[in-house]
């Protein structure tokens, strides 16, 4: 979503306020949250205002950093950004406010087809089965890294710049959980370099950091930034953009599995680009788990948007 800018001169002795970013501008229903702004000619005076949005508080951090707690409204919805300073600079649909609809994999939650054949919502590995309970979504008859999981349904096209989410209790030990793409081969036994990207959960208290391909299906590509995960129960994963080289990625604990707290950003493990010998290209890709067989570890929900 491209913002237009536009001033409104009110005094030609002050320097208009500049906004080179917005970081996450993109709010579900009734969200609040930072809205961090960069840019130049930041004041301390400076005021923000958002169409329909109510502003709780305004942060001067520097002449180019503002941060602004907001409270997003209850509609679908592209608004204005409005910035005051002694000009006033006017960002057009620079903020979306969207309905939040994730895929709830909890017994009782959206429904899905399973299996291994062609068509289906949900396809995986050759002998394994797929069972959903009240505490979310696992997996039987493969371990790493021969198992896989291709969440057919929610496929998209790269180049499309979706955000892909998970929302997972704490693994067991190691497992993979991420993107992935139809060209792969499904019966090969490392399936990590058939991914495209993938969160590597080394055991139950380590995200070791990423592994995928390298540009060829079938290449390992990987990117160590360790994370410890001891003191949480429900995690969030984030690959930003299609989850392409130099895109951001970023783990977050939750406070609990209640859908209320899906959408949660408060409390951020690790946030990095993309990189190292990592190169996920494919263009039809989805969400991708490689998964324990069986045990405690849940899948809870899925969002591509």
């Amino acid at each position: 979503m491209k913002a237009e800018a536009y001033r409104i001169d009110i005094n030609t002795s002050c320097q208009v306020p500049i906004v080179d970013n917005i970081d996450n501008n993109l709010f579900n229903h009734n969200e609040t949250r930072d809205l961090t702004i960069t840019g130049h000619n930041f004041t301390a005076s400076t005021l923000v205002f958002i169409d329909n949005f109510v502003i709780n508080s305004i942060t001067f951090n520097t002449a180019e950093e503002i941060v602004v707690n907001v409270t997003s409204g209850t509609t679908d919805q592209l608004s204005n950004l409005t910035l005051i300073t002694c000009d006033n600079l006017i960002l057009t649909y620079a903020i979306e406010t969207k309905l939040s609809v994730w895929n709830d994999l909890r017994l009782g939650g959206d429904a899905f087809t399973d299996g291994n054949g062609a068509g289906n919502d949900i396809r995986y590995r050759a002998g394994m089965s797929m069972t959903r309970d009240a505490q979310g979504m696992f997996f039987t008859g493969s371990n790493p890294w021969s198992a896989w999981v291709k969440f057919e349904s929610l496929g998209w096209t790269r180049g499309t710049n979706k955000k892909l989410q998970w929302v997972f209790t704490k693994p067991t030990s190691s497992m993979m959980i991420g993107v992935g793409s139809t060209n792969t081969n499904e019966t090969a036994t490392s399936q990590y370099s058939q991914a495209e990207v993938e969160a590597y959960f080394q055991n139950a208290n380590t995200m070791w950091g990423l592994y995928g391909n390298n540009g060829a299906v079938g290449g390992t590509g990987n990117q160590a930034n360790s994370t410890s995960i001891v003191a949480g129960t429900v995690f969030k994963i984030v690959f930003e953009s299609d989850g392409d080289a130099g895109d951001t990625f970023t783990l977050y604990q939750l406070p609990s599995a209640a859908p209320s707290d899906w959408d949660n950003t408060s409390t951020v493990l690790n946030t990095f680009a993309i990189g190292g010998s990592l190169n996920p290209d494919e263009v039809n890709i989805m969400p991708f788990i490689i998964p324990r067989n069986g045990g405690t570890q849940r899948f809870i929900a899925v969002k591509v948007e």
